[in-house]
C-alpha cells in the first residue's frame, strides 16, 4: 500500500514547482479582486485535478495491467487513489487556511471574518470529497479519456456556483451561518465521508470485475 502511495507522488511531483507558481498567481489575483473564496476555490479546483492527472499517466503507461502482476490486490490499488485523493485534499485545507490566516492578519479583506474563511476552506474542502466520490468510480467505469468532458463539468460548476454565491450572500446569511457554522461543519463533514466511503465500495466493486 505505501509502495503503491510512494509511486503516486513520483509521478506527480514534476508538477509541484508549477502549482507553487500557480497558487502564487491566484494569491495575487485573490488579493487584487478582494476575495480569500476566490484563492480558496482555484486551490480547491486545482488540487480535484491531481488524481485525474495522475490516472491519466497511470493509463498511458498501462499501469493497471501491471500492477495486477505485483502482490497487491484489487482493492488496495483502489484504496491507494482514496487515500491519494484524502492527502490532495488536506493540503488544499492547509494551504486555503495559511494563505487566508495570512492575508486576514496583515489586510483583511472584505467584511468577512478569518472564522468565515476558515469555514469556506473546510465547505470547499467537502466538495472535494464529494468531486472525487462522483469522478473515481467514473474514471474506474468508463477511463480516463471518456471521463475528461465529464470531469469538468463536476469540478468546476460546483465550485464556481459556491464561489458566485458566496460574494452575494447577504449579511444575515452570512452570519447566520458563522453562528451555526459548528452544525454546519458537522453535517457537511459527515455526509462527505459518508459519500466518500459509499464511492470507494462503488469503485472496489466496478475495478473487481474489471478485465485486462
Amino acid at each position: 500500500m505505501s509502495g503503491l502511495l510512494v509511486k503516486e507522488y513520483y509521478t506527480l511531483r514534476r508538477y509541484f514547482k508549477q502549482y507553487i507558481l500557480l497558487y502564487i498567481f491566484f494569491g495575487v489575483i485573490s488579493i487584487y479582486m478582494e476575495s480569500l473564496i476566490y484563492f480558496q476555490a482555484m486551490v480547491t479546483m486545482s488540487m480535484s485535478m491531481l488524481i485525474f492527472t495522475g490516472m491519466s499517466y497511470d493509463a498511458m503507461a498501462g499501469w493497471d495491467k501491471f500492477v495486477m502482476t505485483m502482490p497487491v490486490s484489487r482493492k488496495e490499488v483502489v484504496l491507494s487513489k482514496y487515500v491519494s485523493c484524502v492527502i490532495y485534499a488536506a493540503s488544499a485545507l492547509i494551504i486555503s487556511i495559511i494563505f487566508s490566516v495570512i492575508v486576514n492578519s496583515i489586510h483583511p479583506i472584505g467584511n468577512s471574518s478569518l472564522m468565515m474563511m476558515l469555514t469556506m476552506a473546510a465547505t470547499l474542502c467537502c466538495l472535494i470529497f464529494i468531486i472525487y466520490s462522483i469522478l473515481l468510480p467514473m474514471i474506474f467505469k468508463l477511463g480516463v479519456e471518456k471521463t475528461r468532458i465529464l470531469m469538468i463539468a463536476i469540478i468546476m460548476i460546483p465550485i464556481f456556483i459556491i464561489l458566485g454565491v458566496a460574494d452575494y450572500l447577504p449579511k444575515t446569511a452570512l452570519d447566520f451561518i458563522e453562528q451555526h457554522r459548528t452544525i454546519f461543519g458537522v453535517v457537511g463533514v459527515v455526509m462527505s465521508i459518508l459519500i466518500y466511503i459509499i464511492s470507494y465500495f462503488i469503485s472496489v466493486g466496478i475495478f473487481s470485475k474489471k478485465e485486462f
